[in-house]
């Protein structure tokens, strides 16, 4: 169990977060007595299909400035490399292959778009709807693979809904049990909190008390590195 961590942050790279340097976010960690700092920067895919997220040809740079740092701030805090991507079944060969990268050491798995029935992304429909069924079900897909640590804000896939429902709660069951069943750790994510319809307390109210749970800051900016404690 890890005590006093700062989990989920983000870099420049991704393009929507704060113009500062990776060492700026171990810098405040270390001030706020963090024992350890999570990087999970919004993972690249190959061709670069997809907008606000790293590019690829960005990721062994960014790889080699956070082992830079895990070597200098050795014995003060320990940094550890980590990539946020979505599931798209499409492209399941390349998880594997980050899986593989010796230097990655953490998956965790944020659905923010899916694959949808007719082959199209969920942000190319122009009726966002059932925009949240696609995404459960890649949520619920990638968890299965087994490929990932970690699932982040697995609520905020409801962003767009207005109040809870019958069928939002029987698929956040549905996700809480492959899950439970594949023992992975799940993300209650402070950035959620922030923001209207992104953190469900309903959805929280059906966790089973004893399922791994990680605080996550999601962090873009320093103001937003939150430390979390007992994961």
């Amino acid at each position: 169990m890890e005590d006093k961590y700062v989990f989920h942050v983000h870099t420049k790279r991704c393009g929507h977060a704060e113009e500062i340097e990776d060492e700026e976010y171990v810098k405040r960690a270390l001030e706020l007595g963090s024992k350890s700092i999570y990087f999970t920067d919004h993972g690249p895919f190959p061709n670069n299909p997809f907008r606000n997220r790293m590019r690829y040809e960005k990721l062994d740079e960014y790889i080699l400035s956070l082992k830079l740092l895990r070597d200098k701030y050795m014995g003060k805090i320990r940094i550890h490399i980590g990539i946020e991507i979505e599931y798209l079944p499409s492209y399941d060969e390349y998880y594997k292959q980050l899986r593989d990268m010796e230097d990655i050491e953490i998956l965790i798995l944020g659905q923010h778009h899916a694959e949808t029935s007719s082959g199209r992304y969920t942000f190319e429909l122009e009726d966002k709807s059932d925009e949240w069924r696609y995404l459960m079900e890649g949520q619920i897909a990638g968890t299965e693979t087994g490929y990932f640590d970690v699932v982040a804000h697995p609520d905020r896939l409801f962003k767009r809904e207005k109040k809870w429902t019958l069928d939002m709660k029987t698929e956040a069951e549905r996700f809480i049990r492959v899950a439970t069943k594949k023992n992975i750790t799940i993300e209650k994510n402070i950035a959620s909190m922030h923001h209207k319809n992104q953190y469900w307390k309903e959805f929280w109210d059906l966790v089973p008390k004893d399922m791994p749970i990680v605080i996550g800051s999601d962090a873009h900016c320093l103001d937003d590195i939150v430390v979390g404690k007992g994961w």
